[in-house]
């Protein structure tokens, strides 16, 4: 089953407002690089857009991965329809003993990890050079407006996590050399996540892996338990 982050449905609201316009449907190293690192089989973006800011255009994309089982949930879903017809309905599916089972609860509320703590680190899965930092405080710029006109919070669903093996739902702003992402490495639960914590903890991931800090990186990472946010070079 393929998972669509409601992420893409929080920014249609507001795509006209932002002059977001349509862009190309490629993927960024530092996404790449994220797509493998946390064995992300079967990326798919599921939304690509460009903002407008200063005549600069800053690049949105939200990819998601593909969760085991997908076959045999479309097998799962099929039955039920079968089972759903008149006779498949109690009092009368007592007496062929095939009543269908009960609905699975709703899913519980995303949880919001705006204020919460992570760790810094650095790595070189997206390359060799850093960004340029002129590019990565464009997107913050752009963050701005972004939550000058929409709400200030996104969500990210669940994909699934299977001993050490990560699979995660991304989103990403991308401008000239510089990517800003979040990944949902949870199982089960949606992250919630805000603007303003996504321009601050890029920053902060950038200042502690990118020039003038030496040793330098191209990827700065700020990762708890069941999500991370970074900076790298696109």
């Amino acid at each position: 089953m393929m998972f669509t982050p409601p992420f893409t449905l929080l920014l249609g609201a507001g795509l006209a407002m932002l002059g977001l316009t349509a862009a190309q449907d490629e993927i960024p190293s530092a996404v790449s690089a994220a797509i493998a690192q946390n064995n992300c089989t079967g990326a798919i973006i599921e939304n690509v857009a460009s903002i407008i800011v200063d005549d600069q255009v800053i690049e949105f994309r939200s990819v998601s991965c593909a969760a085991e089982g997908e076959e045999e949930s479309g097998l799962e879903e099929r039955s039920l329809q079968w089972l759903s017809s008149f006779w498949y309905k109690p009092p009368f599916c007592f007496l062929c003993g095939k009543c269908p089972p009960k609905p699975p609860p709703p899913p519980p509320k995303p949880t919001n990890v705006c204020k919460e703590s992570c760790k810094l680190s650095c790595n070189g899965n997206a390359g060799i050079l850093p960004p340029i930092s002129e590019d990565c405080a464009m997107i913050e710029k752009a963050i701005v407006v972004m939550t000058a006109n929409l709400p200030n919070t996104f969500v990210v669903d669940p994909l699934h996590i299977e001993a050490s093996s990560a699979f995660g739902a991304f989103q990403t702003l991308t401008f000239g050399t510089c990517s800003y992402f979040f990944t949902n490495l949870h199982s089960k639960t949606q992250m919630e996540y805000c603007w303003n914590a996504l321009s601050a903890t890029g920053k902060a991931a950038g200042a502690n892996c990118f020039p003038p800090k030496q040793p330098f990186f191209p990827e700065g990472n700020c990762k708890a338990a069941n999500w991370a946010v970074g900076a790298a070079h696109s």
